[in-house]
């Protein structure tokens, strides 16, 4: 009965022994000079780099396919410590390091970034990585390209303009917002036509403080892109140009509007990667729009497209989509005029995920006093859409809020529009399109453009207004009516 154990265990010794000898093999390190490395590029190549806020760090995968372990006797910029870039390499940051042992088939990784002189920007940056190994020496290329920029305000400050007079500069450079921009006393700020790059700053992971953010209040203006369209807009986005932050909403802090600015304007802009794009507090105190938007698109962002409170809003050919809360949050009332908007969720973003319907409108606000007690304050409300869409994945796209108290006069009315809606009929009394696919263009890439003559939204545009052309300056109508949303549709 002991031979059978006895040659099992004679069996495990054995396995174990030649696990050992296969493992003391695979650590022996070669002096071949065949054995070379492997990379995951032969070139790396920087997006972008604004001058004085140097790079993104970008990553090298180093295989080593031999049988045999290696050790990578240099590794080194070619540059030495001139070199505009630096090597990180088990955490430290370097220009050279030496002496790595690479196991056979096993792999680590090298992260290279860069820095540019922002006296000396607006140029191509190269080096190279030399690796040395059993006399052999490969070669990595990386490459960047220095944009020299505008830089306003600073992270965590609060830049103050009072009493100014203050245009963005118009020269081909990019500009780059770092904290709050505040424009007060009187101020105006101008964002003119060909200025197409705003950069503001900020992350997922950044506090609201420290986000890039325009703020306009105390009898001050801003002016965007005055009379322009899509065709040549001003852009407000994330200041990183990595292709994967694209997508990110929940960048920066948007523009906003305080209770005592006045006659802003908003044209031909393209706002993106916001916690909120726009918000507006309180009506202007001259009488006329808080703030006037046309011809402008609002996409991937987190908190809502447009927050207002108690605001003044005429907007006219304006996209607003893929919001993960609101597209629209409208609170205590207002007075609101939409001619020929598109608000739009499909979800499309994997990175924005839907919480909320698209518009959500409600005529009162919870105030806090100093004893945190909570103060509902109710007000008067007139918010027409004429000839829009308000569509989206969800079976109920509108929520409206209503404070049982003073009775504030409530007015809402849609009217040529096309609406997604489940139970929702306050104020549907109009001539519109219920729960009808738009058959847009491509959403998967914010293409709202009408597709084909079988929309529904062609011709469909009941209300008579004064908007003359679409957000991308084409005339309307071109058919017998002109088109809901804000595209026409060019056969």
């Amino acid at each position: 009965m002991q031979a059978p154990i006895f040659k099992s265990v004679l069996f495990i010794i054995s396995t174990l022994i030649l696990i050992h000898l296969s493992s003391c093999k695979k650590n022996i390190i070669t002096n071949d000079t065949s054995a070379v490395l492997a990379f995951s590029t032969d070139t790396i190549q920087f997006d972008t780099v604004f001058t004085a806020m140097g790079s993104s760090t970008q990553e090298l995968k180093i295989y080593n396919r031999n049988n045999q372990a290696v050790v990578i006797s240099r590794v080194a910029l070619a540059g030495g410590s001139a070199s505009d870039f630096k090597i990180n390499v088990d955490g430290e940051s370097t220009t050279l390091t030496e002496d790595i042992e690479l196991a056979a088939g096993d792999s680590i990784y090298l992260f290279a970034s860069v820095i540019i002189d922002p006296n000396d920007g607006d140029a191509i940056r190269e080096d190279s990585l030399l690796f040395s190994i059993n006399g052999n020496e490969q070669k990595v290329l990386l490459s960047a390209y220095g944009w020299n920029a505008h830089y306003h305000s600073c992270r965590g400050c609060n830049e103050i303009y009072t009493n100014a007079n203050f245009e963005f500069a118009n020269d081909g450079k990019p500009h780059i917002i770092m904290g709050y921009m505040t424009f007060d006393s009187n101020s105006l700020v101008t964002i003119p036509a060909g200025v197409e790059h705003i950069y503001m700053y900020g992350g997922p992971s950044t506090q609201w403080y420290q986000r890039g953010r325009i703020v306009v209040d105390n009898g001050s203006s801003l002016k965007v892109n005055v009379g322009g369209d899509l065709n040549n807009p001003v852009e407000f986005k994330t200041h990183r140009l990595e292709e994967d932050y694209q997508e990110l909403p929940m960048n920066h802090g948007g523009i906003y509007l305080g209770v005592n600015s006045v006659d802003n304007q908003i044209h031909g802009a393209i706002i993106r990667n916001a916690v909120e794009a726009i918000s507006v507090v309180y009506p202007s105190i001259n009488g006329n729009p808080k703030l006037e938007l046309k011809n402008t698109m609002i996409y991937n962002v987190s908190n809502a497209g447009i927050v207002s409170i108690k605001g003044d809003i005429e907007a006219e050919n304006l996209i607003v989509a893929s919001s993960s809360n609101y597209n629209i949050a409208i609170r205590e009332g207002g007075n609101y005029l939409f001619n020929h908007c598109s608000f739009i969720n499909y979800a499309e973003n994997f990175l924005v995920s839907r919480n909320e319907p698209i518009l959500s409108i409600a005529d009162f606000y919870v105030y806090y006093d100093a004893d945190g007690n909570r103060i509902f304050q109710e007000g008067e409300a007139n918010i027409l859409f004429n000839n829009c869409v308000i569509t989206g994945t969800k079976t109920e796209e509108i929520e409206l809020s209503r404070l049982d108290g003073e009775g504030q006069p409530f007015n809402l009315n849609f009217d040529g529009c096309l609406v997604k809606r489940d139970t929702f009929n306050v104020g549907l009394a109009g001539q519109n399109i219920l729960n009808e696919d738009p058959l847009f263009n491509d959403v998967a890439n914010y293409d709202y453009s009408i597709d084909t003559t079988t929309s529904p939204l062609i011709d469909n545009g009941t209300v008579p207004t004064n908007v003359t052309t679409d957000i991308m300056g084409r005339s309307r109508p071109q058919g017998n009516g002109a088109d809901i949303g804000a595209f026409e549709y060019i056969p």
